[in-house]
């Protein structure tokens, strides 16, 4: 069902408890992911309904999913947020070099995307795209050339800025760092290690 660019496919409908391998990953990489890490001082997220099957709730404090290591250049997610304000609040992230996530410390409602080249960070940043209470399929790529950041299948923005991405392991879905956490619902978290066409990430959200 997933081809063989997948890296990572987390449909977040379990319940989890922290245990090792319990987020499934179906892209069949073996990138299977753990509530919270394995920390057992963390809250786990709660399961609720997604935009297909269960998702998970994350309370915008603690809550994060550990989700291996992946060397890719395409994210997407469905998002639902429950409470932005002036913060930042990471939606999905490889290490500190691949991002997707709320920047309301720059303008509330602002979707940004950005990796980082030759150690510097590349954003595009879209005001005005996030609402509360509304649920987005949100996507980045990345070709080594060009950035582009997605909004419900459309392209929003895109930049070429020069520089390679390093090398880089592991992420989460939501921060693991609270001073970025996600308070909301994410779903159906993707990756890929190539920079999908705008045509295939137009796909990914039906009209």
């Amino acid at each position: 069902m997933w081809d063989a660019n997948y890296v990572g496919v987390w449909h977040l409908d379990e319940s989890g408890s922290g245990v090792l391998d319990e987020f499934v990953d179906s892209s069949g990489t073996g990138n299977h992911g753990q509530g919270g890490g394995g920390d057992s001082g963390k809250t786990l997220a709660l399961t609720t309904n997604g935009q297909i099957g269960n998702a998970q709730d994350f309370d915008g404090t603690d809550d994060y999913v550990t989700i291996g290591t992946a060397n890719a250049v395409t994210l997407s997610a469905w998002v639902k947020h429950d409470n932005l304000i002036a913060t930042k609040e990471r939606q999905i992230e490889l290490g500190d070099d691949v991002v997707l996530r709320h920047a309301g410390t720059g303008s509330i409602g602002q979707l940004d995307f950005y990796v980082k080249t030759n150690g510097t960070a590349r954003h595009l940043r879209v005001n005005g795209a996030l609402s509360n209470g509304v649920r987005y399929h949100v996507a980045g790529t990345w070709d080594g050339t060009t950035l582009r950041v997605f909004l419900n299948g459309v392209e929003r923005d895109s930049k070429t800025p020069g520089g390679s991405l390093g090398a880089f392991s592991g992420g989460n879905i939501r921060d693991a760092d609270p001073t970025e956490a996600m308070d909301g619902i994410i779903d159906e978290v993707r990756i890929s290690n190539i920079a999908r066409s705008p045509d295939w990430i137009a796909a990914q959200h039906p009209r």
